[in-house]
């Protein structure tokens, strides 16, 4: 069992945000086979008890040093996310290390590493031009945020407004952001109900639990609370600031306004609020007029909750673990996915034109070029389309498209028509096999679906050997624990 040790801190002042992103990748990558330890700080132990490796001493550089001592054999991984520790830090672990991660969002420093990622909405590998020695290594924005696997693909539901209210600013808030916020909310008539967000280790937190239940409008503390997701679902907006928090909400599809409290906060923000997923707020007056204006928009929340949708998947911490460890195709070669963008869709155009690609689909004419285009901005816009783009080696070579079909969900498992293209230069490579194990990791509890040709052998055989099963005129796989595939399909016919 590889082991990846991961070097990341947690206080007061700077929350916790470093340490959950980190044990998000941490419990996808045990969940491939791999072991998982931390190196940090006393004061990040008290505030994650359960932290599996070793305390290292507080800025003074000697974590190097205490890791080596504690796993002298070499470790696979190093995962840093930590503003204090750059490329001579990365550089010092080589050799022990068999490969380095970094996770940033500052894009402000040098690093040497072999893998970057930085979920930051809207960035893109140019930022680390300089800043990294190969950019084909460098995962940015928010389709690899890591966040928990239980808000992929959660978007979508239908919003009543009811005047209900979250106000999350993270972990810890160590500016009281949360007491001065439900000051500005206590004379916003349209807030019928409020739920305050806030971990155990927050320095203020009785001071808001005080001021909660002084709340006119009825106020519910929940301290240190897993079932976030409930939480967004039941809202109607969110109030916090542009941390990881802000992925989170759109992940869900959640309306939000946002006060960002710190520098490394504002690119995020502005890029989110540029796509009319929230509203930015910089005062309280401001705060409270765009809370009772979007409460009194039904259309307007709607809207944001579409636009916050296309941010975030949630699916993001499965592309990561992809590229730390990839599928491999039967040429030896790495296959990985990543999100589609409008840049990808004339090399997609070019593929879907190709002989070997019309002779097999189910509409054997090729696409016009503004057809095209306009199908792509669609799907890129829909929270219940996963488009990707398949890389083998790093290079493009095809593409994956998982489509939601909501008329198929059977007791809570979520179905998806899975479609594969594969470059023809890229055929007989075993490039499809790998990337249908792609698509399962990628949506490892949803019911997939294929419709093939029945003259596509090749394909039938794919899908045949990847362990789907032929019902229905349809190719068909369960997810991994389903009692059985006869006795749900039994389910969904009435039996």
């Amino acid at each position: 069992m590889p082991l990846a040790v991961f070097r990341a801190d947690a206080s007061a002042r700077i929350g916790g945000g470093h340490v959950v992103r980190c044990l998000t990748l941490a419990r996808e990558l045990e969940g491939l086979g791999w072991r998982a330890a931390f190196a940090a700080t006393r004061e990040t132990r008290t505030m994650f008890p359960a932290l599996d490796g070793i305390e290292v001493p507080a800025g003074n550089g000697e974590d190097g040093t205490a890791m080596r001592a504690r796993w002298p054999d070499g470790i696979a991984l190093l995962v840093v996310d930590h503003y204090g520790r750059d490329a001579g830090f990365e550089t010092a672990c080589r050799g022990w290390a068999e490969r380095v991660m970094v996770i940033d969002d500052l894009a402000s420093r040098p690093h040497d590493c072999d893998l970057l990622l930085d979920q930051t909405f809207a960035r893109d590998e140019t930022a680390y031009r300089s800043l990294v020695p190969d950019r084909r290594r460098v995962l940015a924005g928010a389709g690899y945020a890591l966040l928990r696997p239980r808000f992929a693909g959660v978007a979508r539901r239908q919003r009543v407004a009811t005047g209900r209210v979250l106000v999350a600013f993270g972990m810890t808030d160590p500016d009281n952001a949360t007491e001065r916020v439900l000051d500005c909310l206590a004379d916003v008539q349209r807030v019928t109900a409020i739920d305050i967000l806030l971990g155990a280790a927050a320095p203020y937190l009785d001071a808001v639990t005080t001021r909660a239940g002084s709340m006119a409008t009825p106020t519910t503390m929940h301290v240190g609370a897993d079932d976030i997701e409930r939480l967004y679902a039941r809202c109607d907006l969110a109030i916090g600031a542009g941390g990881v928090s802000a992925l989170e909400r759109c992940a869900c599809g959640v309306p939000s306004v946002i006060m960002p409290l710190a520098e490394n906060q504002r690119t995020v923000t502005a890029n989110i609020a540029a796509v009319g997923a929230a509203v930015v707020v910089e005062t309280p007056a401001a705060l409270a007029a765009a809370v009772d204006g979007l409460l009194g928009d039904g259309d307007a929340l709607a809207g944001m909750a579409v636009a916050a949708a296309t941010v975030c998947d949630g699916r993001g911490v499965r592309r990561a673990a992809m590229a730390v460890q990839p599928e491999i195709a039967a040429d030896g070669l790495p296959i990985r996915v990543r999100p589609a963008t409008m840049d990808d869709a004339e090399l997609m155009l070019a593929w879907q034109r190709a002989p070997e690609t019309r002779r097999f689909a189910h509409n054997p004419a090729a696409p016009e070029r503004d057809t095209h285009f306009d199908w792509c901005r669609s799907r890129l816009a829909d929270p219940e389309t996963v488009l990707s783009i398949i890389l083998h080696d790093e290079a493009p070579a095809g593409v994956l498209r998982l489509d939601r079909r909501a008329a198929e969900d059977t007791a809570g498992t979520r179905a998806f028509v899975v479609s594969i293209l594969v470059a023809p230069e890229r055929h007989q490579r075993g490039i499809g096999a790998a990337t249908l194990a792609l698509a399962h990791r990628l949506e490892p509890d949803a019911l997939l679906l294929a419709d093939v040709l029945a003259e596509n052998q090749a394909s039938q055989a794919l899908f045949r050997r990847a362990g789907y099963v032929w019902r229905g005129g349809r190719y068909e796989q369960w997810p991994a624990g389903t009692a059985s595939v006869g006795a749900v399909a039994g389910k969904n016919a009435g039996g």
